[in-house]
């Protein structure tokens, strides 16, 4: 049954349901709808207290007919959400983690369990790197996309909450910082794969260097009889300046990276109320402390909604990979001899 073709996602399904991985791939889904349930009570309470606060209007009682009780309510409500979303945010980290390390396992199992299977001609037809690379690089992908995969519907539903409120809280302002931060996370993405590219090309140069201190180690003799020190001293110091000189713009742009990262919220919150303020609207405490909350909300699904299509197209690749694994023949039963007791050597069929 395992050496079944995977290539659809009804197969994987059928699969998985006879796994306890599947009950426990469920329950990562409530732990986290319940994250963000109290995600989305967090800045509704904070702005129910600023209205307490400012003696206004709120959902328990009118303006001039609050009570302590009330207060303490709605602090003990926050600190309740606070807790359950920390909770269940790591909750649902660790479980993640527990199943992608047993889907990892499984899978590599599953596939040297299929390769020991295969007949002479179907192995053949395998190259050592392409199952090295199912038992590593695409059982590593399955584990990666599992981490991610709930982020498929919990990134659009707190994307789509985040901005209905703000648009409800600030009015049309509310626009411009949505638009601001959905333009910086690309520009964010530019300058993290620009600094991958450098650390890429340090390594490049990092290799070269340790190569030539090798070879020169190994023909030390002749250096020193040739009286080439200078040469080969002079060579070295070039390529460990190349080095040095693509960590220095790789460290820069990850300051800067780092930088945007942390002064992005402040910047979104400072034009939309700039816009708000520019426009004649009044802006009070209540309003301006719950959209700041949830703009520090707003720049996660957007941040990780790309990187998870990326490993969906990534998921199909690996699932092609496995149906063609999983379709080769395999070789039929052995025959063996086993002695039946009291009686002289009997064919049986075993699968070995």
């Amino acid at each position: 049954a395992l050496a079944r073709p995977v290539g659809h996602l009804t197969k994987v399904v059928e699969m998985g349901r006879a796994s306890p991985m599947w009950g426990l791939f469920l329950l990562c889904g409530f732990i986290r709808f319940m994250t963000e349930v109290a995600s989305f009570c967090q800045p509704l309470l904070l702005n129910q207290l600023m209205r307490f606060i400012a003696d206004k209007p709120t959902a328990f009682a009118d303006a001039g007919e609050h009570s302590p009780a009330e207060g303490y309510l709605l602090a003990g409500g926050m600190l309740v959400a606070a807790a359950t979303q920390s909770l269940c945010l790591q909750h649902f980290i660790a479980l993640c983690f527990e199943l992608g390390a047993a889907a990892k396992s499984t899978l590599n199992h599953i596939v040297f369990a299929k390769m020991l299977r295969l007949e002479a001609t179907a192995i053949q037809d395998l190259t050592t790197g392409q199952l090295t690379n199912l038992m590593t690089k695409d059982s590593a992908k399955v584990q990666e996309f599992i981490l991610f995969v709930h982020n498929v519907w919990s990134a659009p539903l707190t994307a789509s909450w985040v901005i209905l409120l703000l648009i409800s809280i600030l009015g049309w302002p509310a626009a411009a910082g949505i638009v601001l931060t959905v333009v910086l996370i690309p520009v964010q993405s530019r300058i993290a794969s620009k600094v991958q590219a450098y650390r890429k090309e340090t390594l490049k140069h990092a290799d070269a260097r340790l190569l030539l201190i090798g070879s020169m180690l190994q023909g030390i003799r002749l250096i020193k009889l040739s009286a080439w020190e200078a040469d080969v001293a002079t060579k070295v110091s070039e390529l460990r300046g190349k080095e040095l000189a693509t960590i220095r713009k790789s460290a820069l742009l990850f300051a800067f990276n780092h930088t945007l990262m942390a002064a992005g919220p402040i910047l979104v919150a400072a034009v939309t109320f700039g816009i708000r303020t520019w426009s004649g609207a009044p802006m009070y405490a209540d309003e301006a402390f719950t959209a700041l909350a949830l703009f520090n909300l707003l720049g996660h699904p957007f941040s990780v909604l790309p990187k998870t299509i990326s490993l969906l197209a990534e998921m199909k690749t690996t699932l092609s990979r496995l149906e063609t694994l999983f379709s080769l023949p395999d070789r039929p039963p052995m025959l063996l001899l086993s002695p039946l007791p009291g009686q002289g050597a009997s064919v049986s069929t075993k699968a070995l």
